[in-house]
């Protein structure tokens, strides 16, 4: 952060680098929220660590300040940004299962997963800033990059249970830069989700336990142009 730009250390106004387009200019913006909400929790805290060191300085007796070393404020800042994260979360499911509203998961998935700023856990996300990152090594130039996932939703009194896939694959040019290639997307045919139409193999029900909810799983890999499956 630079502390000689007002606005951007009070008011938290990121200046948007000259010429940023494209998927950098895409990432750019889906790390607005993230940045806003990580700004003005960090001033806050660091706002309450300055008025206990004031009030134990100016105290009848002073006294020596707790929790105001940079530690406890990181602590802190990471605590209520997971609680906010939790609260994020929550809210896009309830839009998504409850209000109907299409593209809510789609849009928290952007702004906090696919950005890095945080990772799902079982059932909700975990904060990754302020901790080590996953090595991740990226495809070289010249590879296609394959990335799929798939997500079982149960059924509800309204609606019977759904199943889906979606699949993209992205040239690496020799800049490193990703260049979608294609993307597809459909259901996946099971006799718990798909009964009468689903093949005679497919599978009977979901193999997980009744209790554990279901989420999207996602892999990634990466082959090389003229490589055969």
């Amino acid at each position: 952060m630079d502390i000689n730009s007002p606005l951007l250390t009070i008011m938290g106004l990121r200046a948007r680098p000259a010429g940023l387009t494209g998927a950098a200019r895409e990432k750019w913006d889906a790390l607005e929220p993230a940045w806003r909400l990580t700004h003005a929790v960090t001033l806050r805290q660091i706002h309450q660590a300055r008025c206990r060191s004031h009030t134990a300085a100016h105290a009848k007796t002073p006294y020596e300040p707790k929790h105001v070393q940079p530690k406890h404020i990181i602590k802190y800042i990471r605590t209520r940004l997971q609680l906010r994260l939790t609260y994020e979360h929550t809210k896009a499911r309830h839009d998504a299962t409850h209000a109907r509203r299409r593209g809510a998961l789609a849009t928290f998935q952007t702004h906090w997963i696919s950005t890095g700023v945080a990772t799902m856990r079982k059932t909700e996300p975990r904060l990754s800033l302020f901790s080590a990152t996953l090595p991740m090594d990226s495809p070289p130039p010249g590879a296609i990059h394959i990335r799929c996932c798939g997500a079982l939703a149960p059924g509800t009194s309204r609606k019977p249970a759904s199943s889906g896939w979606a699949l993209s694959n992205h040239g690496v040019r020799p800049d490193g830069v990703e260049e979608e290639l294609r993307r597809a997307h459909g259901a996946v045919p099971a006799q718990c989700t798909h009964a009468g139409t689903a093949p005679p193999r497919a599978a009977a029900e979901d193999p997980r336990p009744p209790t554990q909810p279901a989420q999207p799983t996602r892999r990634e890999t990466s082959v090389t142009r003229g490589a055969r499956a």
